[in-house]
């Protein structure tokens, strides 16, 4: 969770500094007073990105000794290894209703999947493989730094980054998984993240 909270603030900060380049630029070409301004701005607008519509299901049934393999949709998959769960229990997935939203600075990669065990927990870990496409980023921006995979926790009733790294590889986001619930790759919402900080520069360039 650390290294992906300073992640998320280095890219809030360059992406600060760049806006405020910006602005102070546009604001000293047309003339606008940035010392003793009575511009005000109002409260910055919190909007969350909507969920991809989905109603993909799949599941399959474990084989003693074999890995299991579930399609997750849009050619993503989970990968049980052998041993992962009991044989013969069946593996569901399904993206209809997902509950919540992600964080406001965030915006979901693929529809959220539900993932269960008709029996029993996972053992070990399981490996999700999601889609990617490199559209989803910015030019510029490392794909990797710029990705999370977040889990509906049902006690507090929101959606919670993983405390581990997802990598990329290829056209996949790939992350192993302590055990299956909803989960969904996303993206910073980069809309959403210029608003508020632009928001900020106006307000501190307006009460100077």
């Amino acid at each position: 969770m650390l290294r992906r909270t300073l992640t998320r603030w280095r890219t809030i900060a360059t992406l600060g500094v760049l806006l405020a380049v910006g602005l102070t630029t546009t604001a000293c070409s047309r003339g606008f007073a940035t010392t003793g301004s009575s511009a005000t701005t109002g409260p910055p607008v919190t909007t969350f990105a909507p969920f991809p519509v989905s109603k993909f299901q799949s599941s399959a049934t474990v084989r003693a000794g074999h890995t299991t393999r579930v399609p997750l949709g849009g050619g993503g998959v989970a990968i049980l290894p052998a041993g992962a769960a009991q044989p013969g229990t069946t593996v569901t997935v399904s993206s209809a209703d997902p509950p919540g939203h992600l964080d406001a600075t965030e915006r979901p990669i693929s529809p959220p999947v539900h993932i269960a065990l008709s029996r029993g927990t996972l053992r070990g870990a399981a490996t999700l493989e999601f889609p990617f496409r490199a559209a989803s980023v910015p030019r510029g921006v490392n794909p990797t730094s710029a990705i999370g995979v977040s889990t509906y926790d049902d006690s507090s009733h929101t959606w919670v980054e993983l405390d581990f790294a997802a990598r990329i590889s290829g056209r996949m986001i790939i992350v192993r998984v302590p055990h299956f619930s909803w989960w969904d790759p996303w993206t910073w919402d980069w809309a959403n993240l210029g608003a508020r900080v632009s928001q900020d520069i106006l307000q501190f360039l307006g009460k100077r």
